[in-house]
């Protein structure tokens, strides 16, 4: 075998390994505890979720399976002090934003009585009812799950 034909095939090889483990590493589940084959446990795909509003660490969570909306909360550092005793998951039809909303447009959104565009699905959850924590809300590609603070809700 020549040099430059060894070569090609260690390059190719080096290629083939960093696409396996970078694959491997993309489907694994980010929720504590429910580690798995991405393939294998369900054969969903990795969704982005925006989990804002009184939250310690904000920002937008790729989840897989269905987490509970405990460990959501957790995933987003909990919630602050001054969190409202609800939780609202919005989810778009069609049309979703391409960043999370400003807070004023989502305490817009949520608002009792408010207009709530057609493309819009709210699914308010109280977390002092029983089993609120333990519920599994439906989450699709680019929801938001927002906490408003305790004047908002």
């Amino acid at each position: 075998m020549q040099p430059s034909s060894r070569s090609s095939i260690r390059v190719a090889v080096t290629i083939a390994l960093m696409a396996y483990a970078s694959f491997s590493v993309i489907a694994q589940s980010p929720i504590p505890g429910q580690r798995g084959d991405l393939l294998r446990s369900t054969g969903e795909l990795l969704r982005p979720l925006g989990i804002t509003g009184e939250v310690n660490k904000p920002g937008t969570f790729q989840v897989i399976d269905a987490p509970t909306v405990a460990q959501l909360l957790d995933m987003a550092g909990g919630l602050t002090a001054n969190a409202g005793g609800t939780v609202v998951l919005i989810h778009y039809a069609d049309g979703a934003p391409l960043t999370l909303p400003s807070r004023a447009i989502l305490v817009g959104l949520i608002r009792r009585g408010s207009v709530i565009p057609p493309n819009v699905k709210l699914t308010r959850i109280v977390l002092m009812e029983s089993g609120a924590l333990d519920r599994r809300p439906r989450i699709e590609a680019q929801d938001i799950l927002f906490i408003p603070s305790k004047n908002e809700s």
